[in-house]
């Protein structure tokens, strides 16, 4: 699989080309705002599109692949996920926001079990 490598924040970094993506695919990787670093790529607008929650509003937003944007955040692409958490719409479809909130607390406690804490309450 090709590589692209790529200066971020004053680090070498290196992600999946953009050649390499498949349209509608799901691919693990990071941003600042994606939840559980899950986006999904869309070939004919040539960039990611992820979930993220700000002031409690839960949403699709637009990103791009390292390959076209040097300046603001970025999908940092690692790895493609062949079964997604949540669905991510690339359309006008609707988000389904309570599967996405059970499989961040989901995320959460698997994290908080591996450390020793108790999980997360409803």
């Amino acid at each position: 699989m090709k590589m692209y490598e790529f200066d971020w924040m004053g680090h070498k970094n290196q992600c999946i080309a953009k050649e390499e993506l498949v349209d509608g695919a799901y691919y693990r990787g990071k941003s600042r705002n994606a939840e559980l670093d899950l986006a999904r790529w869309d070939a004919k607008k040539e960039h990611f599109v992820y979930v993220r929650e700000k002031f409690g509003s839960i949403f699709t937003e637009p990103i791009s692949h390292p390959q076209d944007e040097q300046h603001f955040d970025v999908f940092r692409v690692k790895e493609l996920v062949e079964n997604p958490e949540f669905e991510i719409p690339l359309g006008t479809e609707e988000l389904d926001e309570e599967k996405i909130k059970l499989a961040r607390k989901e995320h959460y406690n698997a994290l908080r079990a591996k450390y020793g804490e108790k999980p997360l309450e409803d």
